[in-house]
């Protein structure tokens, strides 16, 4: 009884970090122990169940295997203990957490964190690892790998599938650090859009930077990729440039349903891309173009006015004082009705050019983006040889899909053959 009762105030030590480096010798341990653990730092989660095996080798410090495992999760690690002249040593061979279980656990006691508190997951995190430790010092390296797992919050309106993340994190005095990052994910629906293939990879630096070397996703029927830019997850923020690669421009159609009825076709171009922690997204300017010899057409959502509004329907030889005989003498103004059918989305335009130039303060401060279309009907022997049409958006950027549309937009209209 006398020895039982040594080795368990030995081991209680050892856990409560009470056995100092300095202890040069270590008493014989070798034997089970086992319990359940309750924290209530982790509310009603599932408790912990441990078991540890400890056995003491001919020439060095016992060794310790430690099991805990409960409801979604399961960690197996051994541990040699230090001494006087060495550290002890450390190495996690299972790790594993599933999601579903604890991430409302670990959202519980972030509190006021930037996650949503309604954020939803599937899938399991594994972690392996291994390396050196000290009193209350713990250094070394460890992998976290996630492999086809979805998340989403119903109050942000976005979800996921296929989330794959593989990281490789260096510990140092407890202080863990970023050395590389792999996030993958196969579908992402946020604000209306769909993100298919999201690829990003990043490297860290001592500072605990990020140096991200490619950010790319395929969306609006074409491809975005970032340029490398520099993370900072203490200050987090980004300030780079998207390069839209054919984009499609009836993708683009669908999300202005007051502007564009249809269209086909492929954009690109590049726009800057700012964001903050505290500013949120943050409008860049850039421009987006058709692609040279790409074949691209539009349709326009009806707009009774939007191009006749400053064409005559006659053309009138002798003015009007003559009265009704003034109409009879004058000449039917062929282009009327093509440019009639176009405004109410009858009859598409070919489109010969069209750039879309954001400017997040207005060239001059007073406006946010341009759209300029040069084209022609889509009907052989049409009376209108070009149709062109530039568009001014006042305001916030977030009105540049309504293409002019608003109240507060200014717009001028050339046709001619």
């Amino acid at each position: 009884m006398l020895l039982r009762r040594r080795h368990g105030l030995a081991f209680a030590a050892l856990v409560c970090g009470g056995l100092q480096a300095a202890a040069p010798r270590w008493p014989a341990i070798d034997g089970d122990f086992s319990g359940v653990l309750r924290l209530d730092a982790l509310g009603d989660a599932a408790p912990l169940a441990w078991h540890t095996h400890l056995q003491t080798t001919a020439e060095g410090p016992p060794i310790v295997d430690l099991e805990v495992t409960s409801h979604g999760l399961a960690l197996h690690a051994h541990l040699t203990l230090p001494t006087s002249d060495a550290p002890g040593t450390w190495r996690l061979s299972e790790g594993m957490i599933e999601l579903e279980t604890w991430l409302p656990v670990a959202l519980a006691r972030a509190g006021g964190a930037a996650l949503p508190p309604d954020l939803a997951a599937t899938g399991a995190v594994r972690v392996a690892g291994e390396g050196t430790w000290r009193d209350t010092d713990v250094s070394g390296r460890v992998t976290v790998a996630m492999e086809n797992a979805t998340a989403g919050s119903t109050a942000q309106n976005w979800s996921g599938t296929g989330l794959a993340i593989a990281a490789e994190l260096v510990l140092a005095k407890n202080l863990p650090t970023v050395h590389a990052l792999r996030i993958g994910g196969e579908t992402m629906r946020a604000a209306g859009l769909t993100l298919r293939r999201i690829a990003i990879e990043a490297a860290g630096d001592p500072g605990g930077r990020l140096e991200v070397r490619r950010a790319e996703v395929e969306m609006l029927g074409g491809r975005v990729a970032l340029a490398p830019f520099t993370f900072d997850p203490a200050a987090p923020s980004i300030d780079t440039t998207a390069e839209f690669i054919g984009v499609g421009l009836g993708e683009i159609a669908t999300l202005a349903p007051q502007a564009l009825a249809e269209a086909h076709g492929e954009l690109g171009g590049r726009v800057a891309v700012r964001w903050s922690g505290p500013a949120g997204a943050e409008p860049g300017a850039g421009t987006l173009q058709v692609g040279t010899g790409t074949l691209a057409t539009v349709r326009l959502a009806a707009k009774p006015g939007f191009l006749t509004q400053s064409v005559p329907v006659r053309f009138n030889l002798i003015g009007e004082s003559l009265g009704s005989l003034s109409r009879l003498l004058s000449l039917e103004n062929p282009a009327y009705d093509t440019l009639r059918r176009i405004e109410l989305g009858e009859l598409p335009l070919v489109v010969d050019a069209l750039e879309v130039k954001l400017y997040p303060d207005g060239p001059d401060g007073a406006v946010s983006a341009r759209v300029e279309l040069s084209g022609h009907p889509a009907e052989a022997n049409s009376a209108v040889g070009v149709v062109s049409f530039s568009v001014n958006v006042a305001g916030p950027l977030s009105q540049v899909l309504q293409l002019g549309l608003q109240k507060n937009a200014s717009m001028s209209v050339s046709s001619g053959r």
